[in-house]
């Protein structure tokens, strides 16, 4: 699940570079401008995508715990 999370973290943060250098560019900005400002939108988007991910798969796993706990108590109850 974690190199599931991490890829999609990857692809997200060079889309997200590549987006912000081509919107600094197309508003004038210098290369070196434009390249800082995409490199720190990246490193954000993957650090975000990281953390939600973790949530998520925390989320879907408690869930999934709890509903296989009931399972096994209803059947101890019957």
């Amino acid at each position: 699940m974690q190199q599931s999370v991490r890829a999609a973290a990857i692809q997200l943060a060079v889309v997200v570079f590549f987006a912000m250098a081509v919107a600094g560019w197309l508003c004038g900005s210098s290369p070196g401008a434009c390249g800082l400002r995409a490199l720190g939108g990246a490193v954000v988007m993957y650090v975000v995508t990281q953390i939600a991910g973790r949530i998520v798969i925390k989320i879907l796993l408690d869930a999934i715990v709890d509903s296989q706990m009931r399972k096994q108590t209803d059947r101890t109850n019957e």
